[in-house]
């Protein structure tokens, strides 16, 4: 498998052409309020009122007609913003393209179905699905699968194929923090070992012999993407296999039924998936993790080269022990999107691009997942965003919920 640039470096663009899963819609991006999507098309609403299901007393018949005009009122708003913002293309295969070689590499295969049903039955059904307080239609995305919610309420605002299982690459290195950290101690040191240098992708360079502290690991899983310093982590954690399932379970407790790791860095592996509603949750749980917070959030950190000094101490001279160099965030948004906070992307030649971005604006938190897309993941998720900010209002009904 070969491996191109890390995702999102400056370096890595999309290639023009057009998107092989929706049908005429361009790569280029649409602007919230001057979509150019086609009108009088079909809005798939397929199992997007579930969310407003309303309980009943069978023996209430005032209480029941009351909320059958409720529910007939909220069908016909739906139904209306539908007809406002028009159709909302949706991938129907897993679709994407990048760059290597000076060549459009073009991927296309079958979609595999939902693979469950959490958070309510419209995010598991075809089509795309957006808040019926929408006031234009979400950006057309080069994802094959994508979502936006909001933070605090946890209601989802748009989404598309939001349960289908696909590779998270990097981004799952979001889940081994939050299931690894409880696990390893803060305060332990860790000798690199050859194993660790000789893991395929990105790296931050662990050189056998020289030894880190479990700091200097965390900011290169989570700054740098590092495969090396995930394959120490997980060793720290008892080995690969005690890693795994310890992610496994803290997956399930969050919610996140679609994700299967099978190893810490997100390197592809048979059967390892994640999905575009999952990202969210575990996006989601990153933020309310005051460790995991300030990990996602921190753009430089000096990491220490070669050595087996304490990282930070000095010599009997005054000089560092150890040289350092700068570990810079992967996370473009970080130092692009006004009020980001986070959190990771990921990016493999045959998974695609991923990513989980979250940000503020005026007090509303916001955040937005894609899996299966173009390499300028970055860029899309601010258009989610911003659409999000732009075309929703605070306590929107959701299409379903985190």
């Amino acid at each position: 498998m070969r491996q191109p640039q890390p995702p999102n470096h400056p370096d890595t663009h999309g290639a023009p052409g057009r998107h092989p899963a929706v049908t005429g819609a361009p790569l280029g991006h649409s602007v919230p309020g001057r979509s150019a999507l086609p009108r009088g098309t079909a809005w798939l609403l397929a199992g997007s009122l579930a969310s407003f299901g309303l309980s009943i007393d069978a023996g209430a018949a005032g209480t029941a007609a009351a909320a059958s005009r409720t529910a007939a009122t909220r069908t016909a708003a739906t139904r209306t913003a539908a007809m406002a913002i028009g159709h909302v293309p949706c991938a129907t295969s897993v679709s994407y393209s990048y760059l290597l070689g000076g060549r459009t590499q073009l991927v296309s295969r079958r979609l595999p179905a939902p693979a469950s049903r959490v958070g309510g039955a419209a995010l598991a059904a075809a089509g795309a699905h957006v808040t019926p307080a929408a006031t234009a239609a979400p950006p057309t995305s080069r994802a094959t699968a994508w979502l936006v919610a909001d933070l605090d309420t946890g209601q989802v605002l748009a989404a598309c194929n939001a349960h289908v299982p696909l590779g998270p690459a990097s981004c799952l290195k979001v889940l081994t923090a939050l299931a690894l950290m409880p696990l390893i101690n803060p305060a332990g040191r860790y000798p690199a070992r050859a194993e660790d240098a000789q893991v395929i992708g990105t790296r931050v360079g662990l050189v056998p012999g020289s030894v880190y502290t479990v700091d200097n690991l965390w900011h290169a899983l989570l700054l740098g993407s590092a495969n090396d310093a995930a394959v120490a982590l997980a060793r720290l954690a008892g080995g690969q296999a005690a890693a795994t399932e310890a992610m496994r379970r803290t997956a399930r407790a969050l919610g996140a039924l679609d994700t299967v790791p099978r190893n810490t860095s997100g390197l592809d592996a048979p059967g390892q998936a994640s999905s575009a509603y999952d990202l969210a949750v575990l996006g989601r749980a990153a933020l309310a993790d005051p460790r995991v917070r300030s990990l996602v959030q921190t753009r430089t950190y000096s990491f220490p080269g070669a050595g087996t000094a304490l990282p930070g101490t000095r010599t009997a001279s005054g000089a560092p022990a150890r040289r350092t160099f700068p570990l810079v965030s992967h996370d473009r948004l970080l130092s692009t999107y006004p009020g980001a906070l986070g959190v990771k992307n990921g990016w493999t030649s045959t998974t695609g691009g991923s990513f989980i971005g979250a940000a503020q604006r005026d007090g509303r938190r916001l955040i937005a997942t894609m899996i299966a897309a173009d390499p300028d993941t970055a860029g899309q998720t601010a258009e989610l965003l911003d659409w999000g900010f732009a075309a929703t209002p605070a306590r929107a009904p959701g299409v379903g919920r985190l």
